[in-house]
């Protein structure tokens, strides 16, 4: 690798010049045929022999701080802007996909920049809200793989089996019904009794009853 070219005294005295009367890093790299951070380093550098005035530093700080003030005037959306903005989507429970559509943005420009400072605001501690399980118990029963729904969530397999888990042990678990109501609804759908209904074996037990005696007519004839 090259060193870099050592300064000479005319470029000295023109970066002072420059500088001291209030021009841009840009320009004075321009004029000097330098690169800008390189200019910066020898102005700054306390083994320097250029002298930076108070009223060129001032004039640099005025000019950055104009164009500061005309760039928040724009529609630049900021960082903390758009992760304002992702948030309640994350909440809500849509998947980063829907979640750029909504803003405007590719999905890898979200997943690589916001993505994952908007889900710490949204989840605190890893909690994820109801929406989020919700959807993600609903996408696994539509039929979607462990590993379709991490990646429409940016999380990992084992993360999203754990979801589902409990989601499902969560689940109300409908009970059979007893006796009686299988009675009533086998009743009421004309169908035979159940198996072990009172009413069978009753009947069953007074066939049996009468199988077991003996038929007097028969015993006559």
């Amino acid at each position: 690798m090259s060193k870099p070219k050592p300064w000479t005294p005319e470029e000295d005295a023109k970066l002072e010049t420059l500088a001291n009367a209030g021009k841009s890093w840009d320009a004075i790299a321009g004029v000097i045929g330098r690169s800008k951070s390189s200019c910066q380093s020898r102005a700054s550098s306390p083994n320097s022999p250029v002298t930076l005035s108070e009223e060129g530093m001032r004039i640099r700080r005025a000019r950055l701080a104009e164009n500061m003030g005309n760039l928040r005037k724009t529609n630049v959306r900021t960082k903390k802007d758009t992760i304002s903005l992702i948030v309640p989507l994350i909440q809500r429970g849509l998947t980063a996909q829907e979640i750029a559509n909504e803003i405007g943005i590719t999905k890898h420009h979200l997943t690589s920049y916001y993505y994952k400072d908007a889900k710490e605001l949204a989840c605190p501690r890893g909690k994820l809200t109801p929406q989020i399980l919700q959807r993600i118990y609903l996408l696994r029963k539509s039929g979607l793989s462990l590993r379709e729904i991490g990646y429409h969530f940016c999380m990992c397999m084992e993360s999203v089996r754990q979801i589902i888990r409990r989601a499902s042990s969560d689940e109300p678990r409908q009970e059979s019904p007893n006796s009686e109501e299988m009675f009533l609804i086998r009743k009421n759908n004309g169908n035979a009794l159940p198996t072990g209904h009172p009413i069978v074996m009753q009947g069953l037990w007074r066939g049996l009853e009468k199988w077991r005696m003996p038929d007097t007519n028969v015993a006559r004839g």
